[in-house]
């Protein structure tokens, strides 16, 4: 039995164009190659650019310097329980999809895969974190993956509050809108 849906490995390309973002693009990259562990909330209304200025981060030099090949993206717009999440991240970091059968603890499986240095991204996580009656256990699933000292957590989202942020430190960058002369540019 694998999952049903399918999650990439593959890092997606970085956008052609970034257009009045430079500054959070900047700033994010900061942040995720601080000596400090940070996590960041990327979060604006819909279409403002936050999986454009994620993905433009992660393809940043000195990301990738840091990291290298330990950038990771999840979509998270078909997600809706932790136990889902759980999965796609396993999914996106070993390159396949797990098997019924060698899951075993996912929460252990899953520990074991971010017991490396990375960036883990979680894209369109409005949708896991407003699933009806699922906050407590995203909650506690974001919490685990934001404790492990090597992970730096990228979340975006159309809501101006990150996910439990009573238990998650986040540095929040909202996106404004984008002036005119920039947008017809």
């Amino acid at each position: 039995l694998h999952l049903r849906l399918q999650y990439s490995s593959t890092l997606p390309p970085p956008p052609r164009h970034v257009l009045g973002r430079d500054n959070f693009v900047e700033r994010i990259v900061e942040l995720l190659t601080a000596p400090s562990q940070e996590h960041v909330a990327v979060v604006a209304g819909g279409g403002m650019g936050k999986t454009t200025v994620a993905l433009k981060a992660l393809h940043e030099p000195r990301v990738l310097e840091v990291f290298q090949d330990r950038r990771f993206f999840v979509p998270c717009d078909s997600i809706f329980t932790a136990a889902s999440l759980v999965l796609a991240i396993i999914q996106v970091i070993e390159g396949k999809a797990p098997n019924a059968s060698d899951l075993g603890d996912s929460y252990t499986r899953l520990a074991l895969c971010l017991n490396v240095p990375m960036i883990l991204v979680l894209d369109n996580f409005e949708t896991p974190w407003t699933a009806e009656g699922k906050q407590t256990e995203i909650t506690e699933t974001l919490t685990r993956i934001a404790s492990s000292l090597h992970v730096r957590l990228v979340i975006t989202s159309r809501i101006d509050a990150p996910p439990a942020e009573d238990c998650i430190t986040w540095n929040i960058q909202s996106l404004p809108t984008v002036s005119l002369l920039t947008a017809k540019e």
